[in-house]
């Protein structure tokens, strides 16, 4: 009597099991979706995940001890003061997925909380250089001409070490910003970048100042111009392109046509603010941690894990082919036949 195959009770195919020639090719599948899966996480996921924000919504703090600056109003120079520079940035999409709108809103304040200083500009950036892009409207304070180029608030992503250019709203062009180094800011390695720029004629004043207040008293009005010069430095986290920290040690002077200073319009040795520091470190911090995940980690754990799955299956399978080919060469009767030969 036949004893019916063993392939249960519900009429179902039973499960892989280890000995199941099935399990060398499932093994196989698994690996290489492991694989394919781990690539996807690289070349796709993370690529995705990268790109500056369309709508920032940040305000952040430069602060002064022992600055100078001409009060305008009160035809006075001040000195010894603490002067505040807030920044906020707001921002809207651009006309592509790929770049954002950035307005940016500064007010130099006294230690008063008087506004000593004002600008706004907008500007169009493409979010994964962070590079200007000429277009929606740009503008600096009243300049609607004005066209800005090179970096503006946001470094490339993977941002390297070799130089960039860093627009600078007073010049109204870019200079080159070096790099010069790298740190390591609350725990954050960090690459420190630098500008220079020499005293520069910026602007022409349109109102003439009393002379008395220049130190001109032979002189009723004296026609003026500003000259400006600037030494900043940036820490920036390079993954992410993040701007950690800031010196700014800003001169603005008044000068006559002959090239002589009359006046320390405004000269301050601006830093950021050390919450702002602790605020942006953190942020660039758990930056840094996701791309590691999203870009290192995860791939290289599901291609490893798809690569022994793989393995497994491929061993497997070539036992199962060596067993296959053992037991084809022994074909039934060859017992039988040998017996008989032997005359047993």
């Amino acid at each position: 009597m036949t004893t019916p195959a063993n392939t249960g009770e519900t009429g179902q195919a039973p499960a892989a099991r280890a000995g199941d020639p099935r399990l060398p090719m499932i093994l196989l599948g698994c690996g290489a979706f492991l694989a394919v899966l781990g690539l996807l996480v690289r070349l796709h996921v993370y690529p995705s995940g990268l790109g500056h924000p369309v709508d920032p919504d940040e305000v952040v703090r430069l602060r002064a001890t022992g600055a100078s600056y001409f009060d305008l109003a009160g035809l006075r120079q001040v000195r010894g003061a603490d002067i505040e520079v807030v920044t906020a940035l707001r921002g809207n999409p651009g006309p592509a997925p790929d770049r954002a709108v950035w307005t940016e809103i500064t007010s130099t304040l006294a230690g008063d909380r008087s506004r000593i200083g004002y600008r706004e500009r907008r500007v169009a950036v493409d979010r994964f250089t962070g590079m200007a892009v000429n277009c929606c409207g740009e503008y600096v304070d009243n300049d609607r001409n004005a066209r800005q180029a090179g970096l503006s608030f946001r470094w490339p992503f993977g941002a390297a070490r070799r130089d960039y250019p860093f627009y600078d709203p007073e010049l109204r062009q870019a200079a080159p910003m070096r790099f010069d180094g790298v740190e390591t800011v609350r725990g954050v390695r960090v690459h420190r970048y630098t500008q220079r720029i020499e005293p520069t004629l910026v602007e022409e004043l349109r109102d003439p100042l009393p002379g008395a207040a220049v130190g001109m008293p032979g002189r009723a009005r004296v026609a003026l111009q500003r000259w400006y010069s600037v030494d900043r430095t940036y820490w920036v986290e390079p993954s992410g392109g993040l701007p950690v920290a800031v010196r700014e040690a800003q001169r603005q002077t008044l000068r006559t046509a002959d090239g002589t200073e009359r006046a320390v319009l405004f000269q301050a040795d601006l830093r950021t603010d050390e919450n702002d520091v602790e605020a942006l470190t953190a942020r660039a911090a758990r930056f840094v941690t996701w791309s590691r995940w999203m870009s290192v980690i995860i791939p290289a754990g599901l291609g490893g894990a798809g690569m022994v799955t793989a393995l497994a299956g491929l061993y497997l399978l070539r036992r199962t082919r060596s067993r296959f080919q053992v037991s084809s060469s022994r074909s039934p009767g060859t017992d039988t036949t040998e017996a008989a030969q032997r005359g047993w």
